[in-house]
């Protein structure tokens, strides 16, 4: 794999701040980690995971539509113009540079994502609610454009959010800014979640099981970060 440029683009560096609040680990052997303006670095394994456009690569494995080298591209084609845009802007631009995804279809995207918020705010109703929601954290594996999010921040205390789309969190980060939502995002793989036991108390997946390769080690990893408690 061929080692991606690093940028520190305005808007995104706030995140590597947000970052800070956590407690992360190697996703691979779950090893203390130590960060530098480019990279985190697993003490035990001596893995590197570059920091692209503020947000930590923790993946071990590409997403299975673009791959690495293709994602980082679309990544890149985002952050680099995302003051041109409003978010519903940005997400038409996205689709406009997708070739391979028929015209229809990708109206059809943007409309779904422009609906995320609203189709959250459901998701959040079949959730138990109790006083203490604002005291626990919430972990949302596969955010996507950040639809869910947007509606949880409003509800938990904490809320973390991860997608093995690069491409996407930079489109999430957009959402976020017009609302004035501080989110910590990170990129990695539901099978290897950079977390330590017991961190959430609450992990959601909506729509993102059916396209993770490894179905088992995704409850296997939420079960493992999730306290005592904890739901899934």
């Amino acid at each position: 794999m061929k080692t991606p440029i690093l940028s520190s683009m305005k808007g995104f560096n706030e995140n590597l701040l947000l970052l800070d609040s956590l407690n992360l680990c190697c996703p691979k052997c779950k090893g203390q980690l130590q960060r530098s303006a480019e990279s985190y670095s697993c003490i035990n394994c001596n893995k590197d995971f570059p920091i692209m456009y503020g947000i930590p690569d923790f993946r071990l494995f590409g997403d299975p539509y673009l791959g690495f080298e293709d994602d980082y591209s679309r990544a890149k084609l985002v952050a680099e113009n995302m003051d041109r845009f409003d978010f519903a802007g940005l997400l038409k631009f996205y689709w406009s540079n997708s070739p391979e995804t028929p015209e229809d279809l990708r109206e059809k995207f943007v409309r779904a994502a422009l609906l995320g918020e609203a189709k959250a705010k459901e998701i959040l109703k079949s959730l138990p609610e109790s006083e203490t929601d604002k005291h626990k954290s919430i972990l949302e594996i596969g955010c996507g454009t950040g639809g869910f999010l947007a509606a949880a921040v409003k509800r938990y205390g904490q809320t973390v959010a991860i997608d093995i789309a690069l491409r996407w969190l930079t489109v999430c980060r957009k959402r976020l800014e017009e609302v004035d939502i501080k989110i910590p995002l990170i990129c990695c793989c539901a099978e290897f979640l950079p977390f330590p036991d017991n961190h959430f108390d609450l992990v959601v997946a909506a729509a993102t099981l059916e396209h993770t390769r490894m179905q088992n080690s995704v409850f296997d990893e939420s079960y493992r970060v999730l306290k005592q408690n904890g739901s899934l």
